[in-house]
């Protein structure tokens, strides 16, 4: 049922699903070994291209990394929601064979406002998306944030796609 959830939050636009979505992430997450109270947890969306938003109105790994939010202190956690920015987009990577999809994302993230923020001390970076395939979009985002920020970036989807051939 948890592909449907995804289809229904981002095809659908049924908003609402992303709290139980975001409480089923933040228990996998706060069961890994990756969370470290003493981290700074700053976390960010997968960014949408402003053309794409307009279309769905909404940005589905938005939504589900504010919920993730919510669920956990305000004093370790604050939610970024412009650190990155799309600033290409030629085709929905979904449409793409699994070796292409590297090449299409390839320098499709900046920093928001092309703007270094200050993430306070020891900071970690969560990037959340819905879904992942390859993983090319995550490391497209998580390689332009390590061009400006010297800390540990984790990336939280909501689901994994079986790879196939392609």
């Amino acid at each position: 049922p948890w592909s449907l959830w995804a289809l229904a939050l981002k095809s659908e636009q049924h908003i609402q699903l992303a709290q139980p979505m975001a409480e089923l992430m933040m228990s996998a997450w706060q069961t890994s070994s990756f969370p470290q109270p003493q981290r700074q947890w700053i976390w960010t969306a997968v960014p949408r291209h402003p053309d794409k938003l307009r279309d769905r109105g909404f940005n589905p790994a938005l939504e589900l990394a504010k919920a993730c939010v919510r669920l956990v202190s305000p004093s370790r956690h604050q939610l970024i929601s412009d650190l990155l920015q799309r600033r290409h987009w030629e085709v929905d990577q979904h449409t793409l064979p699994h070796g292409k999809r590297e090449h299409a994302v390839r320098g499709a993230f900046v920093l928001g406002a092309r703007t270094r923020v200050d993430l306070g001390p020891n900071p970690a970076i969560v990037i959340v998306d819905d879904v992942m395939t390859t993983g090319a979009t995550l490391r497209a985002c998580a390689n332009a944030l390590r061009l400006a920020y010297d800390c540990p970036i984790q990336a939280l989807v909501f689901a994994k796609t079986p790879l196939a051939n392609g």
